[in-house]
């Protein structure tokens, strides 16, 4: 793809380079024409055909050679300036390709079972009515640069995607082929409805040059790049921008007679220059390791530390008996405040995460306009006595923080009441009781209350620190030396000076080094100054290689694997048997990140209400469900299913406490394949 574009540009470059002639009369006149090209499109960005469906295809960008067609015009405001209104059909399409990441097995003919591996081919037809308004400056008689606004209104914006399958050979659909469409029309929204196309609002930069036909015609090639600052569709972070060549012919509405060519003046032969070097320079580089010895080679090693903790929303607000009051150790913001909070900012801490909620539900209110959010207030008889009126209460005192602190408007927020919770917990006890005074918060919109995601991420490089030792052979004096360290494609990394040759010491660990790949290299750079003002440079390769590690819980290291700690399925009190709701949108996010081989480890748990014999069962029962759950879907080939009984990972006197305990918690560890990073990039 790189050579086409390489190709594209020279093919333009040398039509405009052919154009310049002899004249010097400008051409910068009254005129307009037609122009026909072909626009070589660079779609960015990701989009899927069904948001949220992992085994629907996530296409990210890709690129592709279409036509553009209109009229335009050269309006000039003086010698050296003009404006070019444009109006012309842009034909934006493109084909996306994506390989399916869920590998269900599959039942040969004889038997066995094997991964069905299938890839996705998405066709978009994306057309564009676009009008341009360039300003053009001359920086020659026929040269010239423009740069100005671009305004594209969509005519069509659909989709054909199909399926097909790689391996194994011989599989097919049930309709005999290995191709199949499977799903065609418009784009459309979460909800189900066709997504809005948006106006398309861009900038254009152009470079163009006249050849002259005759006093009345003009020949104008062009080349342009426009860039879009807006989506295709509203609900997809995707764009498209163009580079773009054409042919333009233009009539001159106004002439002059053409000025007769210039004679040619007498080739100028060039002076040879024979420059002997003033010094030779050689450079070496060691590791230093951590104890200060030195080794006889030079490498860099990054390792990069990934691990994933996703963190569920428990969708209750507790309330101490008798009172709507919010209980203090829920994080209370103003509206000041609140301007300030994000949930990149969160700690990797369950109940404080859980104590943000309110927070984390009004940041996501403001980014979700379309979302609306149900309060269901609850009492406990036996603690707040007969007060119908106290459970929608308590449900307003939450509509109000969120009204007043996040500035959700009320109509988005609605209100209802119950005497107890569809689903109680134990009223014969206190801390039963405790769980059932609440506010149960439900919402149309999933990711309203979907769990937050805490990516912890370390990138440390050995050795931390490199000396550089120059040999130089010179009969005069060095006035200084510079010495960098540069990225493959060129890119300062780290710069420092001396006033002499001796050896010094960089450090390493400041470095950016994420644009370098492993197997590529790092180079050692050393430009020496002398008394003659000559600069004489010598360069060092260092080799780099990347290694991936990951943490399990029980804070062990393992190399190449990427671990995820899913503690997500939340349970009601004495319930194991039922994966619904928030946990069933949980487990489909847990069976899509589950390869075959992939380790998964499964530990149920339960609080500390009821006897110990029956929180062991209950436990194993609830880490059964979810391995059932798993194995519908794709079987991995280690499991390790345990069922911990009571446990007091968080606090067992606080109701969220016990409801974080009364949890399955999930643990995947799946071997980073040898080529690809953690996030399926090449190394």
């Amino acid at each position: 793809m790189k050579n086409k574009i390489t190709y594209f540009l020279m093919y333009v470059v040398a039509i405009i380079a052919c154009s310049l002639s002899v004249y010097t009369q400008t051409f910068n006149k009254l005129s307009a024409g037609i122009m026909l090209g072909g626009a070589f499109n660079l779609h960015s960005g990701t989009l899927t055909t069904n948001e949220g469906l992992l085994d629907c295809g996530t296409f990210n960008g890709t690129t592709s050679l279409r036509w553009i067609a209109g009229n335009y015009a050269n309006l000039p405001l003086n010698e050296t300036w003009s404006i070019s209104p444009r109006i012309y059909y842009h034909k934006a399409s493109g084909s996306f390709e994506a390989d399916n990441i869920v590998q269900p097995l599959i039942a040969l003919s004889d038997g066995t079972t094997t991964t069905l591996n299938t890839k996705h081919s998405l066709d978009v037809s994306l057309d564009y009515i676009t009008l341009d308004a360039i300003g053009q400056n001359f920086i020659t008689d026929k040269m010239y640069l423009g740069l100005g606004v671009s305004i594209g209104i969509p005519t069509r914006n659909a989709f054909e995607q199909y399926e097909s399958i790689i391996s194994p050979k011989g599989v097919t659909f049930i309709d005999g082929s290995n191709t199949r469409r499977i799903a065609a029309g418009y784009f459309t929204d979460k909800q189900g409805n066709i997504a809005s196309n948006t106006i398309r609002i861009g900038a254009v930069a152009n470079l163009g040059t006249l050849i002259p036909l005759s006093p009345s015609f003009i020949l104008n090639p062009e080349v342009s790049f426009q860039y879009s600052f807006l989506n295709v569709i509203s609900d997809a972070d995707w764009k498209v921008h163009a580079l773009r060549g054409s042919i333009g012919l233009m009539y001159v509405l106004e002439t002059s007679k053409l000025p007769q060519p210039l004679p040619a003046e007498p080739p100028t032969l060039p002076i040879q220059i024979v420059s002997i070097p003033p010094a030779i320079a050689l450079l070496d580089v060691q590791n230093i390791n951590s104890d200060g010895s030195l080794e006889n080679y030079a490498e860099l090693t990054v390792n990069n530390h990934r691990t994933l903790d996703i963190l569920p929303l428990l969708p209750y607000i507790f309330f101490e008996a008798k009172t709507d009051v919010l209980i203090n150790r829920y994080h209370i913001l103003n509206n000041t405040t609140s301007s300030n909070f994000s949930e990149a900012q969160l700690p990797n801490n369950q109940l404080d995460v859980y104590h943000d909620i309110l927070n984390i539900i009004g940041f996501r209110m403001k980014k979700y306009p379309d979302a609306v959010l149900y309060l269901t207030g609850c009492i406990e008889p036996l603690d707040d006595g007969n007060d119908k009126v106290l459970s929608i209460k308590r449900a307003e005192s939450i509509r109000t923080y969120l009204h007043e602190t996040w500035g959700i408007a009320n109509e988005r927020i609605l209100v209802q009441s119950r005497i107890l919770p569809l689903i109680t917990s134990n009223r014969k006890i206190v801390d039963g009781r405790a769980e059932n005074r609440r506010v149960e918060m439900t919402t149309n919109d999933q990711r309203i209350l979907a769990p937050v995601f805490i990516k912890n991420a370390k990138t440390t490089i050995s050795p931390n620190s490199l000396r550089l030792n120059p040999t130089v052979i010179y009969k005069g004096a060095i006035e200084s030396v510079d010495y960098s360290l540069l990225d493959n494609t060129g890119k300062l990394l780290t710069t420092t000076h001396s006033n002499n040759t001796e050896s010094i010491v960089l450090n390493t660990t400041n470095l950016n080094l994420s644009d370098v790949k492993s197997n590529q290299v790092v180079i050692a750079v050393m430009s020496i100054k002398t008394d003659s003002g000559s600069i004489v440079k010598a360069e060092r390769s260092i080799p780099l290689r990347r290694t991936f590690t990951s943490s399990r819980s029980n804070s062990q290291i393992v190399r190449d694997t990427l671990i995820e700690r899913y503690s997500l399925i939340l349970f009601n009190y004495d319930r194991a048997s039922t994966i619904s709701g928030e946990n069933d949108q949980i487990m489909r996010l847990i069976r899509s990140r589950i390869s075959t081989n992939s380790d998964v480890r499964i530990d149920g748990m339960t609080d500390y209400i009821g006897s110990e014999d029956k929180n062991l069962k209950l436990s194993q029962a609830r880490a059964t469900v979810v391995q059932s759950s798993i194995n519908d879907f794709v079987k991995p080939e280690s499991q390790h299913i345990n069922g911990l009984g009571e446990v007091d990972l968080f606090d067992n006197t606080l109701p969220e406490g016990r409801f974080y305990n009364r949890r399955v918690f999930v643990e995947i560890a799946t071997p980073l394949l040898p080529d690809l990073d953690e996030e399926g990039g090449m190394r």
